[in-house]
Order: structure tokens, then sequence, then C-alpha cells
């Protein structure tokens, strides 16, 4: 690099000898110029560091003055920074202080919002909140008693137990006023619901404001049934009930339908108004003050209160129970009435099916009896008096208004302990009794003999009989459409099964009175001809299975009886049945000797090929007219006759073939039968027809 940096240090013109001498001292001048350049560069620097010296002297000084300034105003400002140190703590402890205010007065004390809902003139729901509000401070206090602060929690409590007196006052009026102004079709409000719902942990404000609830829903209700009744609905739909009174199946249904659809709407309502029990129940009730009036009553003692409840008084059940129980007596003298309208013992059998339906059915939603002798919800101050109207005061009532007033009174002829349930069990056990009066009327003209109930001569089902029967299968089929019948199987056997006892036993015991009348075959067969009726009658309906079986057991055990007498009698038309007997004998005795005997059949009186000649000849005489039997034409079913008919020819063709082995047996000393035996057993199946 040195190199190449002398070939460049002349240029081409000047590189001579001369001056290539002189190269020493030209190097020499200009490193002596390069140094020169170098110093006057660091000159202007210098001066730049000399003044930065300056300033930061300058500074130096300056930092010092601003030091001693600093010490001397810390000196000056010591005492002034203890006393806002100690001012800082200060307000730090009165803040706390002040937080811990705010959040007891949070805890204990009500805001200006709620003090202003509870001091309204009208029920809100910020009313309803702020005494929500107050039953939790009440709560709290009771932390407080069981510290040092009881003064305080005392205090607290004092103040808002007259407050919270106040507000229960407040509500028990004003849920007394709208009571009275209550309308059966609307729905309950919910300030009505929340207010009711909150005199819950008042329990005799609660019982008072129920027993007025109820009033006042009976009356509306006795109104509406009346209404019902006569008028019917808006713009003449429904049409009025008693339209149809002249038919008790359709009038009764109506009324039962109506009497159901409203204590469903009633349950809803109360359900609705009731609610869930308050949480207000589950607290102490505020003591009443002193000097309460008679006519404002005083709650029970607070413990008693939370332990009696509201749960077993007042409930759903027994606010139902009362309202019903007004129209009680209107329903069951209707009822009655329609009960007791001549008619046909199916229709007693609907109108106690659709009661006895009902019945059920309105057990089912009313499950607890009310309380026995009461004819409103009571709690310890009893019934709510009755205020008659002026009509009635007057003595201007009409009989409608007067059905209602009587019916609202309690008085209520023995029907206050009974309730709604109650009459309608009654009113089912008198429809019954009417069905079987109806029942027994039949029987006795079945036992009678009378409307052409003796035998017929073709032995089927006398006329009396057949009406019975039509009757039972227009009650089955009545039962089977019911809504009765949508129990169980089982169930429905069980209710079914006195009508049907009611029913076949008198014409079972007619058929056997008549029959004793009759010859054996004949009264066979018209057992088996009214058996058949029967169980024909019943194979329909699977309710009534146990009882059909069991007659169709007594049928075949008849039939076999008729097979038996009609076999007997063919056998001894043909002569064979002393034949027959004297070869059991002789069986059963040849089984009593075992083998010690040698005795022959043969050698038996009547029983040798000779005596047996005339009996065999008018056997197979007979043959060619067995199939005929008369007998069994009078029977009322081919089935049976077919059956019949062919059971014989068994029963005379398994007898000929008893004889045929006896007399072919060998050791029965038979000989040269051939002659004597026209036909074998085969030919005997196929004369009787039996090889199908």
């Amino acid at each position: 690099a040195a190199l190449r940096g002398l070939s460049t240090f002349y240029s081409p013109a000047d590189n001579s000898l001369a001056n290539r001498r002189k190269l020493r001292s030209a190097l020499e001048k200009r490193t002596c110029d390069l140094n020169k350049q170098l110093v006057q560069s660091f000159k202007s620097v210098h001066n730049e560091l000399r003044m930065v010296e300056t300033s930061i002297s300058e500074l130096a000084d300056s930092c010092a003055s601003v030091t001693d300034r600093l010490k001397q105003a810390r000196a000056s400002t010591a005492q002034l920074l203890d006393k806002t140190s100690q001012l800082q703590q200060e307000q730090d402890a009165i803040t706390s202080k002040q937080h811990l205010v705010e959040d007891f007065l949070g805890n204990f004390q009500l805001t200006p919002q709620e003090q202003a809902a509870l001091d309204s003139e009208t029920l809100t729901p910020e009313f309803f909140t702020a005494l929500n509000r107050i039953a939790a401070i009440k709560s709290n206090c009771k932390v407080l008693l069981q510290t040092y602060h009881q003064r305080v929690g005392l205090d607290i409590m004092d103040s808002l137990t007259q407050k919270l007196e106040a507000g229960y006052e407040r509500v028990y009026r004003w849920v007394q006023v709208e009571a009275k102004s209550l309308n059966l079709s609307a729905e309950a409000s919910a300030i009505f619901g929340q207010a009711l719902n909150l005199l819950q942990a008042m329990p005799v404000y609660y019982h008072h404001c129920c027993a007025d609830i109820a009033q006042t829903r009976r009356l509306l209700l006795i109104r509406s049934f009346l209404a019902a009744l006569t008028r019917g609905g808006a713009n003449g739909t429904p049409r009025p009930i008693e339209l149809h009174a002249h038919d008790p199946i359709r009038y009764i249904s109506d009324m039962l339908a109506w009497v159901h659809q409203s204590l469903a709407f009633e349950q809803d309502y109360f359900v609705a108004v009731l609610g869930r029990p308050s949480s207000f129940a589950s607290q102490s009730a505020p003591a009443m003050p002193a000097g309460t009036s008679a006519a404002q009553p005083s709650p029970a003692d607070p413990a008693a209160s939370s332990e009696a409840g509201v749960s077993s008084v007042g409930s759903v059940q027994q606010l139902l129970h009362s309202v019903f129980e007004g129209i009680c007596r209107p329903l069951k003298a209707r009822v009655e009435a329609a009960i007791r309208t001549p008619g046909s013992a199916v229709s007693a059998f609907r109108i106690s099916a659709v009661l006895s339906f009902y019945t059920a059915t309105v057990a089912d939603m009313l499950p607890e009896a009310p309380v026995p002798g009461s004819a409103a919800v009571v709690g310890g101050g009893g019934p709510a008096p009755v205020v008659p109207s002026p009509a009635a005061a007057a003595g201007t009532a009409s009989p409608a208004t007067q059905l209602m007033i009587d019916s609202s009174s309690g008085s209520s002829g023995g029907l206050s302990s009974g309730g709604l349930v109650s009459v309608l069990a009654s009113l089912t056990d008198i429809a019954r009794a009417r069905l079987y009066e109806l029942l027994e009327e039949d029987s006795r003209n079945l036992r009678q003999g009378r409307a052409g109930a003796s035998v017929t001569q073709d032995l089927s089902p006398p006329r009396a009989a057949v009406s019975r029967l039509t009757l039972t299968g227009q009650m089955m089929e009545a039962f089977a459409s019911s809504l009765v019948a949508s129990r169980s199987a089982r169930e429905r056997e069980q209710d079914f099964a006195p009508v049907l006892t009611a029913l076949l036993n008198p014409l079972l015991a007619s058929s056997q009175q008549g029959s004793k009348t009759l010859d054996p075959a004949s009264a066979l067969i018209y057992r088996v001809n009214m058996l058949g009726a029967i169980t024909t009658t019943l194979k329909k309906f699977d309710f009534v299975r146990a009882r059909w079986e069991i007659l169709c057991l007594d049928m075949d055990t008849a039939l076999a009886d008729l097979v038996a007498h009609l076999s007997k009698g063919v056998l001894l038309k043909c002569q064979l049945a002393d034949v027959m007997d004297k070869l059991d004998a002789f069986g059963e005795q040849q089984v009593g000797e075992g083998e010690h005997t040698h005795k022959q059949l043969s050698c038996v009186n009547g029983m040798d090929l000779q005596s047996l000649t005339g009996p065999l000849q008018a056997f197979y005489t007979s043959m060619l007219s067995l199939n005929a039997l008369p007998q069994c034409d009078r029977l009322l079913y081919a089935q049976h006759r077919h059956q019949c008919r062919r059971a014989v020819s068994v029963e005379i063709s398994r007898s000929y073939c008893r004889l045929y082995s006896a007399i072919t047996d060998p050791s029965n000393g038979y000989r040269e039968y051939e002659m004597l035996l026209v036909h074998s057993p085969d030919h005997i199946d196929t004369l009787l027809d039996l090889k199908h």
C-alpha cells in the first residue's frame, strides 16, 4: 500500500531524478502540513470544550445555590409537613368511619325513596319492596342483639316495627276493599296477589282476608250458576242449561261440566292469588299496638303465629270448599229432581256414571276435606259476618237473591260439613239407588211371570229375558262409552260388577225357575239357550270377562249333561242301554275279582247272542235317522246344535265300539257272531258322519 502511495506521489511530469532525491524532505514537509491541518481542526473543538467547561461550572454554582435554598426551605417547612401528615391520617380515619356509617345506615335504615313509597297513598310495587326491606333490616337487627350494640338494635327494631305495623294495616284495609269489588271472570292482579301473600306473615289478617275473598267469590259463583241455568252465556251462547231439563242426562252433565269448569277456574285463581307462602311468614309477626279496637283484629303472638304458619289454614283447597259450598244446595236440588224423573234403567245408569266420574274428578281437585261446621275459611277470629243486602233487609229480595243469601250464610241444610265432594258422592249414591230400584222392578216382572216371561214352546229365551238381555247390552255399551271406562281394566270390572250382578242374577234365577216345569231334556236345552244368549251378550265387552268365563263353564256343563241325556235316550230307544249297563257291570266285576274268575260275558243273563240280536238290529236301523235328533233342533244357536249332534254321535260310536270289542273278544265266549255284527265301528263312524 505504501509503494502504491509512492507511485502516485509525483505526477508523471514531476517524476524526475531531482525530485526523487528530495523525496525525504518532501515527505517530512507533507507530514508537517498534515499535522498543522490537524491542529487547526482541533482548535475549534478545544474552544467548544472550554465553553462547555464554563457552562458546567456555572451549572454547578446554580445547583449549589438551589441546594442551599432547599435546605433552607426544608428547615422552614418541616413543621408544616408534620401538621399535614397528621391531618391526612385524621382524614383517612374519618373516611373509614364514614364508610362504616354509610354501610350501617344502608343495612339498618330505609332510603328516602323507600320511605316515600311507604308514605304514598296508593299501593305500588315499591311499597312492597320497602316492606320487604324492613323485614330484611329486622333480620339484620338480630345480629346486633347478639353483640354489645343491643341498645341500637332495640331502637331500630322498635322504629321499624311501628312502620311495619302501619304497612300491614294499610295492606289489610286495601285487600278488604278490593275483595268486596272482585269480578268472577277477571284475573287476579299482581298487586292483589302480592298484598295477600304479604299478609301471610299476619295469620289473623290473612284469615279474615281469605274469608272476605271466599265470601265474595261464593256470592259471585252462585249468581253465575243461576245465570248459567236461566240465561246462559253472553248473546245466548251457550244456551241456558235448564232448556235441557227434559233430558236428565244432558241436564245433569251440563251442570256438572259447568261446576268442573268453574272449579278449575277458581283453583287457578286462588293459586295465582295466594301463590307460594311469603318470606314474611317465616319471620316473627309484629305485635299490634295497644288500644287496637275490636273491629280490627290483632295478630296472634309472634312466636305462635310463626309456629302455626298458614299452610294448614286458608289453603287453596279450603277456600275452594268454602266457595263451592254455596252452590251445593241448588245443585243437589236440581240433580235429585232430574234423577227422580221417570225414565229407563239405562238413563239411570248413564246418570250414575256421569255423577261417578265427576265425583272422582272433583275429589282429585279437592283432596282435603273442609273443616267440619265451617262455612268459610276462618282463623282464630271466627267466620266473617254476613251482611244482608238492602233488598233482603226490606223483605223484597227475589228468590234468586234470597238463594244466594241463604247459600252464602253457611246454613245450607246440613251441607256445610260435607262440601261439594260429599254432595256429589251423595248424589251418586242416590242415582245408584234409583238404578237398583228400576232393576228390582224389572226383576219382579221376571219373578212374577209378567210381560211374557213364561217358557216358550221352542225353548228360546222368553220376551222378558230378551228384554233383560237387551237392557244388559245397552248398559254395557253405555258403560263402555262413558268417561269412567277410561280407567284400568280391573277398576272397570270392579265398577260394573254390582250392576252386572243385579242384571244377571234375577235372569238366571228366572231361568232356573222356568226349567223346573220342563222335562229333563227340555230343561237342559232351555238352560243352554239362556246361557248362550247371556254369553253372546257379554262376549263383546272385556270388563265382564270374568263373569263371561264362569257362564261359559256353566253352559258347557249344561251342554255336556244334555249330550249325556240324549245319548242315553238313543241307547234306550235301541234297547242297548240295558246291554251297556250289563257290560259296564261285568267289567267292574272283572276288575274286582281279578284273574281268579273264569266267567265269560256270553254267560251273563241277557248277554248271549240271541239276546243281543234284537237290540243290535234296532240299533242298525236307527243309525239311518240318528243325525236328525229333533231335540238338537231346539237349541238356539247353530254352533250348539252342531256341537250337540257331534257329541251324541261320538258317545253312540264309543258305546258301539266297546260292545263290538267285547263280542269279538275270544275270552268272552262268543262264536259265530259274524252274522250278528253287520257293521264295524268304522262303518258306524261313517254312518254318523264322524269321518270329517
